[in-house]
């Protein structure tokens, strides 16, 4: 499987402080090696256009945004858990016992 990364990964990656980046390349890393790890969280995003858009999880607040079609996976953004979900790229989930966000779907 095709590996990618885009610009727009590059850019979003250098914004982060240095575990934060630290830790998006951890998760990028296992994504490529082991992309049904269940730390990672994976999950489609179901409120774009385009469904092969997903969200793997890198840290409690940090989230990789990539796109996937069969025979390649492309990271396209890594940023932080709330101004994705402005935009629309991460889940809403809340855990209703501390009205925190939950874990991704």
């Amino acid at each position: 499987m095709a590996f990618l990364l885009a610009d727009s990964f590059q850019a979003s990656l250098e914004k982060l402080n240095g575990d934060e980046q630290k830790a998006a390349k951890l998760a990028a890393f296992e994504l490529q090696i082991n992309p049904a790890n269940p730390g990672l969280q994976c999950h489609r995003l179901d409120n774009i256009k385009d469904k092969n858009f997903w969200s793997a999880r890198a840290s409690r607040d940090i989230r990789l945004i990539f796109h996937r079609v069969e025979g390649s996976v492309m990271l396209c953004y890594v940023g932080h858990h709330d101004p994705l979900l402005r935009l629309g790229l991460a889940s809403q989930d809340r855990n209703p016992s501390c009205n925190r966000p939950g874990p991704d779907r």
